[in-house]
């Protein structure tokens, strides 16, 4: 629009991106129909209730209904550096791949671009060298050679709990309403595996932000001999989802108890 005078018309980058969302969708519901007609009546009715979320999108595209404002902490960020050297070995190119991502995440969060989002870092059989922390094995190899790795598998866990404190920090300095971003937030740290021995039990995993004041932080819980999914459902019921379950294995598992 122009800052002076009467609106001329809409804003052609704002119809642009419209367009560019609903071709998204429209290319979304095409593959889920094409779906449809090759899994069975569970998963089928999964993927009608995917599609019902796609229309729900199409119809406030359409009708331009307005989303909820940005708030002033909702700032363009500037580009990241270049970063290349993707890949296994050395790969000293990741931290600040890592850095950016982070970044991304957080203006995302920051201007309601979104209010859930996943940050993985590496994979379960990941092969990155810690050069900067002067290794020359890859992690996973290196966890796995029969070789007393314990220093160096620490110096790694450490790094990543780094990268961690990194983005809390950053949520933290957003401000949003009486608090910050970090406050108004839920962020869980955890790992897919409990031991190098490839063991499920004993997961650790760390929750941070106070959830809009729904969650008290500062304590340390031990859920030992209990399964991870009922997290999964307390986390949901803390976001107002309605459910008692999450996937088939353990139906009605309920949440964690203890939590909130």
């Amino acid at each position: 629009m122009p800052t002076t005078g009467e609106p001329t018309g809409p804003d052609p980058a704002v119809v642009q991106r419209a367009a560019e969302q609903g071709a998204l969708v429209d290319l979304l519901k095409n593959d889920l129909g094409r779906l449809r007609n090759k899994v069975g009546a569970e998963d089928y009715a999964k993927i009608d209730a995917h599609l019902e979320g796609l229309l729900a999108i199409e119809r406030r595209i359409d009708s331009g209904e307005p989303t909820t404002p940005p708030s002033a902490s909702c700032t363009v960020p500037e580009a990241p550096p270049s970063t290349s050297g993707g890949g296994s070995g050395g790969n000293a190119a990741y931290p600040g791949q890592i850095k950016n991502m982070t970044d991304v995440l957080v203006h995302a969060l920051a201007c309601d671009v979104t209010r859930v989002a996943s940050l993985q870092l590496s994979y379960g059989f990941s092969n990155v060298t810690h050069t900067w922390l002067g290794h020359d094995t890859a992690h996973h190899s290196m966890s796995h050679d029969e070789t007393d790795r314990r220093a160096e598998l620490q110096a790694i866990d450490t790094w990543y709990a780094e990268q961690f404190a990194y983005l809390l920090a950053q949520m933290d300095s957003i401000q949003e309403g009486n608090g910050t971003l970090l406050d108004n937030s839920l962020v869980v740290w955890g790992r897919e595996l409990g031991s190098t021995a490839h063991r499920m039990e004993r997961v650790p995993l760390i929750m941070a932000g106070k959830a809009g004041g729904s969650l008290v932080s500062g304590r340390f819980l031990s859920a030992d001999e209990e399964d991870h999914v009922k997290l999964l459902v307390a986390i949901g019921q803390l976001m107002g989802v309605e459910i008692n379950s999450v996937g088939n294995r353990i139906p009605d598992s309920g949440p964690l108890a203890g939590l909130v």
